[in-house]
């Protein structure tokens, strides 16, 4: 009897098919509301959409190509490949499509000077170059536009307060108009008619200029409008202005406003100390963005009080966002991610963050994602949210949660010992519980009343806990505070006592423990504590990582994760590859234990390897 014929599928990935991966926990509802996700091996640079809402044009750091993508799928279309050396600053070419969506163009370098590089999209050949003869300053990212015609490109040199513009066909500069006597800030410039125009804002007043393309005389104002009272608009204050409808959105320290400049009233004013700079409106005004440090961007959408919250897409911390010409769609991206959602897909914000007016408190979004650690014997998992009050601990066979623990304190750091305890770090006190033996029964609960051990952290605590990290031994805690002087400091307590042993140290952003069953701390790049079994303190200020064991997020039984996102087993074998969401991830949030790879992602992801 003759075995049935392999296909060629089978024949190409029969070999990586086993051992397999398996999904202990992962895969979440929220994930599934972006529509299209893709990274890149660099960093994404600039994006640009096209005006029929077909094409998204991206480039990558150091990378001489511009890939144009569908807008649905965000699948590659096609390369442009520069026939000469087209740029070499670090900010990378500013993209534009023409009106008709035919042309790409490209602002870059092209032989050491400033120059525009077009593509005709439908045959994907050059379709000229313009050479930049001007003397004036070019910022890495500064506002460009067609005119509405195609015939011309104008450029707003921010830095010098100056507008230029070319003429496609000649390739020549045409005019050059100066604003001096505005402040310096970043606006953008659009097409009207046969013109280019432009806002100033004053201390009082926002001016729309206009330049024409056949006059030389200077820029003609248009209108003065009234701008909000009580505003300081100083060089460094975000603005984005909306031509029509005419609305101005400033970020001012934290507070999100959006002001309508035509009837003089505020549409939102949105206080967190989370919003950054990057703020986005849908062509019509119907739709508002604020992108977050966290994982979120805040989307708004116009209602007759204002705007309400309409949703909050997840994505990676600090990125930009940007609507569809139509409005129908958002796109984030940041170093090499990127996603897509539909903008009539969100779920129902929450009810806590939908008032147009006042300020957002804190989700858990913005305290850096969920807690986890792993068992040392890799049997159990135990999760929290960074700042939340529960314990959820897992079975990592049948992915049940087993034990929920109502800590009676707000959750900054934990510990799963080998002598089946857990402990948490929270508000100024460590608490411990012993896990019951044999099998836990599904759905079990405990409480801080059900723990075995209380120990009050001493000393000062000068403002508010931010991390905290409990020795594998559970001999020490670490915490780190940020004071109101915005800086963090690290403290180090005796975990059975609460006393404190280092107090004031500056910190830095990233911490982590070398290897598990080892005392070590090392906090602020390269900075290390050591503590031995004894209680022996000894401070290093450079650490050999590799030295003293290697980094937690590095396998002990030679899994890894390959530079295009396959998780390969120890003889290299490819297992599975990471799915677009999980891929931007820093590999400081993974966590190795045995044949178990956990993600700390805006929820947790556990994989079992190795089947």
């Amino acid at each position: 009897m003759f075995a049935p014929k392999k296909s060629i599928v089978q024949e190409l990935y029969e070999s990586h098919a086993r051992p397999f991966a398996r999904v202990v926990r992962g895969l979440l509802p929220s994930w599934g509301q972006h529509t299209a996700a893709i990274t890149r091996p660099n960093i994404i640079d600039v994006v640009a959409w096209s005006p029929c809402n077909r094409f998204i044009a991206i480039n990558c750091y150091r990378v001489e190509t511009i890939d144009v993508l569908d807008s649905v799928t965000l699948q590659k279309l096609q390369a442009l490949n520069p026939q000469r050396e087209l740029w070499t600053n670090d900010g990378g070419p500013v993209l534009v499509f023409s009106p008709d969506s035919r042309i790409l163009t490209s602002l870059g370098y092209l032989d050491r000077k400033r120059s525009f590089e077009s593509w005709d999209l439908q045959t994907g050949g050059e379709a000229g170059i313009i050479r930049w003869e001007s003397s004036y300053a070019m910022e890495e990212d500064p506002p460009i536009t067609y005119s509405a015609n195609g015939k011309m490109i104008g450029v707003r040199c921010q830095r010098d307060n100056v507008i230029l513009i070319f003429n496609i066909a000649s390739g020549a500069q045409t005019h050059s108009y100066s604003t001096a006597s505005s402040i310096a800030r970043k606006n953008d410039i659009w097409a009207h008619e046969e013109s280019f125009r432009f806002t100033t804002v004053g201390t009082k007043t926002i001016t729309i200029w206009e330049v024409g393309f056949t006059s030389g005389a200077g820029p003609t104002r248009v209108e003065i409008l009234p701008a909000p009272e009580n505003i300081d608009f100083g060089p460094k204050t975000d603005i984005k202005f909306l031509p029509d409808p005419r609305r101005l959105a400033l970020n001012l320290k934290g507070e999100v406003t959006v002001w309508d400049v035509q009837n003089s009233k505020y549409l939102l004013r949105c206080n967190s100390t989370s919003f950054t700079s990057h703020m986005s409106f849908s062509s019509d005004g119907r739709l508002f963005a604020c992108s977050t440090k966290g994982l979120e961007t805040y989307v708004w959408k116009e209602s007759p009080t204002g705007y309400t919250l309409h949703g909050l897409p997840e994505h990676e911390q600090h990125s930009i966002t940007l609507f569809s010409p139509n409005g129908e769609w958002i796109l984030a991206f940041c170093r090499p991610a990127m996603r897509l959602w539909r903008t009539n897909g969100f779920t129902t914000p929450p009810s806590w963050c939908t008032s147009p007016y006042g300020a957002l408190p804190e989700s858990p979004h913005h305290l850096a994602d969920f807690l986890l650690d792993l068992s040392p014997e890799g049997m159990l998992a135990v999760v929290a949210r960074r700042g939340d009050n529960r314990v959820t601990t897992i079975d990592l066979k049948s992915g049940v949660p087993r034990l929920t623990i109502d800590a009676g304190t707000k959750v900054y750091g934990l510990r799963v010992n080998g002598n089946n305890t857990i402990t948490v770090t929270g508000d100024q006190e460590v608490v411990t519980w012993d896990l019951p033996t044999g099998d836990l029964i599904p759905d079990a609960k405990a409480t801080k009343e059900d723990s075995t051990r209380t120990i009050h952290l001493r000393g000062s605590f000068p403002g508010k806990i931010i991390w905290a990290s409990i020795f594998p031994s559970s001999s020490h805690v670490a915490t780190t505070t940020v004071g109101y002087d915005c800086r963090a400091r690290l403290y180090i307590r005796d975990g059975s006592t609460g006393e404190q042993i280092i107090g004031g140290e500056p910190a830095g952003s990233e911490y982590f423990f070398a290897l598990d069953g080892r005392n070590l701390l090392i906090y602020g790049g390269r900075r290390g504590v050591s503590i031995s079994s004894g209680g022996q303190v000894e401070q290093w200020d450079e650490v050999d990582v590799e030295a003293v064991g290697g980094y937690p997020w590095k396998s002990s039984r030679g899994y890894q994760i390959t530079n295009d996102w396959w998780i390969l087993d120890p003889e290299g074998k490819r297992l599975l590859m990471l799915p677009a969401a999980w891929q931007f991830h820093s590999e400081r949030r993974r966590i190795w234990k045995e044949q178990f790879l956990a993600f700390q992602l805006p929820e947790p992801v556990i994989l079992e390897l190795g089947q």
